[in-house]
């Protein structure tokens, strides 16, 4: 068993406390509550969403490989889903009653969906199981270099192509920073 590591605690705490800044300013930018600061507001956004996703499955990746998770990976990913299950259910249930008062509504259908198309913001947990499905499966139990260039062809492309494949274009582009989280994981 793998230690806990200090400074991959501090780490998760500064991604996570970037993603509640990140959506802050989002809400502020969507909502115009502060045109003044429209400028200053945009500018934090682009800063936030330059690195806090990708530090998030760099995160992930490192931690995966580290502690050998493609050998329970069957464990992890159930785990991984019901808390994705548990989180989505609660989330839509709190939006549907709230519906008149949220900025998104959401409809029963919606959560019929949760197994093809996530609910907001727990895309990065449904994405998380498919790459340690997919990392497990396919057993890239070390990451190199070769596999770390192919990744960073098929994001790049992902990202230019532009395609509409739903969530998959999540996992393909971020599929390349878990697996430079692999690739430190055994420096």
């Amino acid at each position: 068993m793998v230690q806990r590591l200090d400074w991959i605690d501090r780490l998760k705490g500064f991604a996570i406390l970037s993603v509640v800044i990140g959506h802050c300013v989002t809400d502020c930018i969507s909502s115009n509550n502060y045109p003044e600061y429209s400028v200053l507001l945009r500018m934090l956004y682009d800063i936030i969403y330059s690195f806090h996703m990708p530090l998030f499955f760099i995160i992930s990746g490192f931690v995966f490989y580290l502690s050998k998770s493609y050998k329970k990976y069957k464990i992890k990913a159930m785990d991984f889903i019901l808390i994705y299950i548990i989180w989505c259910f609660l989330m839509w249930l709190s939006k549907f009653v709230m519906a008149k008062d949220v900025n998104n509504p959401v409809t029963i259908i919606d959560l019929f969906t949760i197994t093809y198309k996530p609910l907001m913001v727990y895309w990065y947990l449904y994405v998380l199981i498919f790459m340690y499905m997919a990392a497990s499966i396919i057993k890239i139990y070390v990451v190199d270099t070769r596999i770390l260039i192919v990744s960073a062809i098929v994001a790049v492309a992902s990202r230019m192509l532009n395609l509409d494949i739903g969530i998959a274009n999540a996992l393909v582009y971020h599929m390349y920073f878990f697996l430079m989280g692999g690739v430190h994981s055994s420096v």
